[in-house]
């Protein structure tokens, strides 16, 4: 079986968003959300993903105190900690749970 490519000449594109909202839902169909976060301690939720293999990053670009994510089916972890600006993960959607690909900084998986 022959797979399906895109080939890319000259640079991609990734679109983000911007989550500011406490208690809200994390939107999984930009590949990029930067949480701002000028409060006390806050908290998003992480949906389903879309399709297996989907990536998703998150990055904390402003801190006042920390953050925690809960993302479902997380594999044994439920939660994502940001607790400084420049905290990110990046996970990827496989076999019905978001597993992480990387962390930065201080981000604390739980």
């Amino acid at each position: 079986m022959k797979a399906e490519r895109v080939v890319v000449t000259k640079h991609l594109e990734l679109v983000g968003d911007t989550n500011s909202t406490d208690a809200g839902a994390i939107d999984v169909d930009t590949p990029i959300t930067y949480i701002t976060q000028t409060g006390a301690a806050e908290t998003r939720t992480l949906g389903v993903g879309h399709y297996e293999g989907q990536e998703k990053t998150l990055i904390n670009t402003v801190y006042a105190a920390d953050t925690v994510v809960t993302a479902a089916l997380y594999g044994s972890n439920t939660t994502i900690t940001f607790n400084a600006a420049g905290d990110a993960w990046t996970g990827i959607w496989h076999a019905g749970e978001w597993w992480t690909k990387s962390i930065a900084n201080g981000t604390v998986i739980g």
